[in-house]
């Protein structure tokens, strides 16, 4: 054989065997980058709005559009919950909101966290499949300090100054298994106004010191002297890359699972001037439309980081929010709809409260352009990263999380999901249980969470917008349906864990 034929077999062999045991290495090392927005709708995404109008986007978003123009797109995505700390409890433990001791939310920086000592979640699992983890932003789940001078923990979230902020003691993400942490243990909506790496307080700059602020018309708060709000998003992004950076130069076998939390596009809405050099402050008609903006650029700058340090190619993201969108009216008054055209808003049990953006990136696994149909929620997380990792799954601690892996890669699952809850706000319990293409929603009680009182059945798939006068609840052809799901529903909340 000469030397040209013997090349040209050689040619041909290499890739046949970089296609069978190169993916399958893949699915093995892979990094993970699990973002998660906060306050972010379907319409709030740019690719969205033209989709829907035909129109261009009111609010630019280019880095998340080309996740979805070259990635996977999930259309009947949904949070756990309509508001944010119950969603985030249901991510990190792969349980709905209502396996946890507060299934209305664990608020502020102050509270117990709903996840048990020695309760798996998405941390330790990874940490088990040999990864590197982070969590970076808002944690918003509950995290408990001292009151100063003492070791008995603080209770009371607003108003008492008499705490030790230095350090979170528990409940943080170290301490439920996070390698490294930068966090925000209310975001930036509430006190404390600090930043804390692996759980310790970060000074923002030499001189910063803990102080007690006073704000207009609200209790004393604590935080860190040179807090601004403004800086938090590129604090954020900057310390991931630092992180990408490290675990890369540190071990480049070693593969590392980030879970970002961005402060954006929650309120206070305050845009910085800039943001790694570009404009952000003014750049589009509201405030609230500027965060938006500087989301996607945080975005665009950890896609920076894993491409600089040569790992993009062998990462799975994932973009997602923790409810829907919000109603501002200078925004929308320029012609943007957070909500993309679906009933309400965040907090409520309307499409509009929890239907959410879930993209998928992974190159050379996951198809360019393509819209996936099957329901997903927060919850999926937990199966879906043990399927990836090769690990096991408590079948008797994590009761309500879907292996989604498969149509990562256009397969079928063995599995098939019929039902799935979701929760509204606190403030307006209401709780909706899916069969197929039917939506039952039910008014509860926070106090007396047996009182569930049926107020609308919508045929998503027939009415998608859950217009009243398609409100099927008192059709006699579904009252037996009504009764079943009702009764699955006490099915679902009673799992014995």
């Amino acid at each position: 054989m000469n030397t040209k034929s013997t090349k040209y077999i050689i040619q041909l062999i290499i890739p046949f065997f970089a296609i069978i045991f190169g993916v399958s290495a893949q699915n093995q090392s892979v990094n993970v980058v699990y973002i998660m927005a906060d306050d972010i709708g379907l319409g709030d995404i740019g690719f969205y709005h033209r989709e829907r109008t035909g129109n261009k986007e009111i609010i630019p978003t280019p880095n998340i559009d080309k996740l979805i123009e070259n990635g996977m797109r999930f259309s009947n995505a949904h949070s756990p919950a309509a508001l944010c700390a119950p969603t985030r409890y249901s991510v990190m433990s792969g349980n709905y909101p209502i396996r946890s001791y507060a299934p209305w939310g664990v608020w502020g920086g102050f509270g117990k966290n709903g996840i048990e000592k020695g309760q798996k979640n998405i941390a330790t699992v990874m940490n088990d499949a040999g990864y590197k983890t982070a969590f970076f932003g808002k944690w918003g789940f509950g995290s408990r300090f001292y009151q100063k001078g003492t070791t008995e923990f603080c209770h009371d979230n607003y108003g008492n100054i008499d705490v030790d902020i230095s350090r979170i003691i528990d409940g943080g993400p170290l301490d439920l298994g996070f390698n490294y942490s930068c966090s925000l243990p209310a975001g930036i909506q509430n006190s404390p106004y600090a930043f804390y790496e692996n759980d310790v307080w970060m000074k923002l700059k030499p001189n910063s010191e803990l102080i007690v602020k006073n704000g207009k018309g609200r209790k004393p708060f604590l935080g860190d002297s040179n807090w601004k709000t403004e800086d938090a998003g590129f604090i954020l992004v900057s310390k991931t890359a630092e992180f990408i950076k490290s675990a890369v130069n540190e071990n480049p076998k070693k593969p590392f699972f980030i879970y970002y939390c961005s402060q954006a596009v929650h309120s206070p809405h305050r845009p910085p001037l800039t943001f790694n050099g570009s404009k952000v402050k003014a750049s589009t008609p509201s405030n609230h439309g500027d965060m938006i903006r500087e989301l996607d650029m945080q975005v665009g700058f950890i896609i920076d980081a894993l491409k600089k340090n040569d790992v993009f190619k062998n990462t799975l993201i994932v973009f997602t929010s923790d409810n829907g969108g919000l109603n501002i009216a200078e925004t929308e008054k320029a012609g943007h709809d957070s909500s993309n055209g679906l009933r309400s808003y965040k907090s409520s049990i309307y499409e509009g409260g929890h239907r959410v953006p879930y993209i998928v990136r992974w190159p050379g696994i996951t198809p360019s352009g393509v819209t996936c149909t099957e329901p997903v929620l927060g919850t999926d997380l937990m199966a879906t990263l043990v399927e990836l990792t090769g690990g096991e799954l408590d079948d008797n601690r994590i009761n309500d999380s879907f292996n989604i892996l498969p149509f990562f890669k256009e397969e079928k699952t063995s599995e098939n999901r019929i039902y799935y809850t979701v929760q509204s706000a606190g403030k307006n319990p209401y709780v909706a249980i899916w069969e197929n293409d039917l939506k039952l929603i039910l008014k509860t009680e926070k106090t007396n969470d047996k009182v569930l009182v049926p107020t609308a059945l919508f045929n998503i798939t027939k009415n998608p917008y859950e217009y009243e006068k398609d409100n099927l609840i008192h059709d006699a052809e579904y009252k037996f349906k009504i009764s079943q799901l009702i009764v699955k529903y006490n099915e679902i909340k009673n799992i014995e864990e």
